[in-house]
């Protein structure tokens, strides 16, 4: 019968445990051994944006491998863009990352007009990042990912802000139609 404290729960706190085949004789050697798993799950995490659940590569009927390396570029663009943006979230935010290595003047426009709906009533659901850095962009990403905003609340994950990311394009795209219909 399973109790309390036995079987990877100390009191309130979640204990895990990683099984390994690697040996492991010092102190050092189990948080390599740590940090190498967490790069196969970030691989993992890109592999979901590549396939089903993100760009769908495996099921598309592109014939040419010209065709198929455009596909493959597209998704290697937003996965930087990923990347650049869980590198600024490591950052502290005297050295923030300009949001404009990932992003177009246009689309930081609309990223901070996006900010408004986003941001929560409380101050605990508001962003303490400044503008046009891309940890602020990264921000409305995840919130628009499904990423709560909370200060106790992890990091966002890869996948979060890959849906975020989708999110964003889908409504700039509108936002940017409307903007050129409305100046016609």
């Amino acid at each position: 019968m399973w109790k309390p404290g036995k079987w990877g729960h100390q009191g309130n706190r979640r204990c895990r445990r990683l099984l390994t085949t690697l040996v492991v004789s010092s102190l050092e050697e189990p948080l390599m051994v740590i940090e190498r798993y967490s790069w196969r799950w970030m691989i993992e995490e890109i592999f979901w944006i590549l396939k089903k659940d993100g760009f769908d590569i495996e099921a598309s009927e592109l014939e040419s491998g010209k065709s198929i390396k455009k596909l493959c570029l597209l998704a290697i663009n937003a996965i930087v863009q990923i990347f650049q943006m869980r590198i600024a979230w490591e950052e502290s935010e005297e050295e923030g990352l300009p949001a404009h290595i990932s992003f177009t003047a246009t689309e930081i426009e609309y990223t901070e007009k996006q900010f408004k709906k986003l941001e929560g009533k409380t101050q605990k659901q508001k962003s303490p990042y400044k503008k046009s850095t891309l940890r602020y962009a990264t921000w409305v990403i995840a919130r628009l990912g499904g990423w709560k905003g909370y200060g106790k609340e992890s990091k966002p994950r890869i996948t979060t802000l890959w849906i975020g990311l989708e999110k964003l394009y889908y409504i700039f795209d509108g936002w940017m139609l409307e903007k050129d219909v409305s100046a016609r």
